[in-house]
């Protein structure tokens, strides 16, 4: 648990102070959230598309300034774990997570500015605002507060991977206001894949970085200021979600297990030690 990052912020030993701050936490994600989903409303108030575009980026950088601030940090470890034969995994999934969606999207990233200035900046701006509010939100604030949570918990990061994508998937369902329940689902489903790796991605790069750019490099397209953000063909996004939620789990599995062996578990440590003291006496 020493090797947290978050105990450079937070005494996470202390269960008073650790709850304190995580309650604290809570409160200032939920608010936050209210902002993100229904803030953007006030510029349909705006006639002037220049305006409606200043005012959006100031919006996206006072976002992720204040959601930044509340994270502390981004960082997961203080040192980082080695990964030994768990490279091998981390090659395959750059190469699936990184680099394939890259190559294989690039066309459609330069088509977008084919488009007038007003909907190709529509379109980029909309994606950075996901991107870079999105995995503050949750993979930096959410991500933090599930860690305080299980900080003396053996199997910390799993719980934490799982709770944030889980929370992040379900966070999409507000879109059910302007488009079909059967794409919603679809959208859920996709989001609960990405989420995981995009959590995976946090661990082994001990930052949130990749994470905020490869979110805005996916949903930079033309459908993302459109009324229908989701995916009508559950048949093709429930195995794929599967796979990625299998694959990254697995990643986080080993990930979490060399955590352990390498910094330990101050929790069970602990209580080993006063079982020790007590049977003395």
């Amino acid at each position: 648990m020493n090797n947290l990052a978050l105990t450079e912020y937070v005494d996470l030993i202390n269960d008073y102070e650790r709850k304190k701050d995580i309650r604290r936490l809570l409160i200032a994600f939920v608010i936050l959230n209210l902002i993100y989903l229904f803030g953007p409303f006030i510029f349909k108030f705006f006639h002037s598309s220049m305006t409606k575009r200043v005012l959006y980026a100031i919006y996206i950088i006072l976002m992720g300034g204040v959601t930044y601030h509340f994270c502390k940090t981004t960082k997961t470890v203080k040192h980082k774990v080695k990964q030994g034969w768990l490279w091998i995994l981390t090659v395959f999934f750059y190469l699936f997570w990184l680099v394939m969606p890259i190559l294989s999207e690039l066309s459609n990233k330069i088509a977008t500015f084919k488009f007038s200035f007003d909907k190709t900046s529509a379109i980029w701006l909309t994606a950075i605002s996901a991107g870079v509010i999105e995995e503050f939100l949750f993979r930096g604030l959410l991500f933090n507060i599930c860690l305080e949570y299980f900080a003396k918990s053996k199997y910390k990061f799993i719980w934490t991977t799982i709770i944030t994508s889980i929370l992040f998937s379900l966070m999409h369902l507000v879109n059910a206001i302007h488009q079909s329940m059967i794409s919603t689902i679809g959208q859920i489903l996709f989001a609960f894949g990405y989420g995981m790796l995009f959590s995976y991605g946090r661990l082994i790069t001990n930052g949130i970085s990749i994470g905020v750019f490869l979110h805005i490099w996916q949903d930079a397209s033309p459908q993302i200021i459109t009324n229908n953000l989701g995916n009508t063909n559950i048949r093709l996004i429930f195995p794929l979600a599967l796979t990625e939620m299998a694959f990254s789990l697995l990643c986080v599995y080993f990930y979490n297990k060399k955590y352990n062996q390498q910094f330990g578990n101050t929790e069970y440590d602990t209580k080993s030690t006063e079982f020790d003291v007590n049977t003395q006496e």
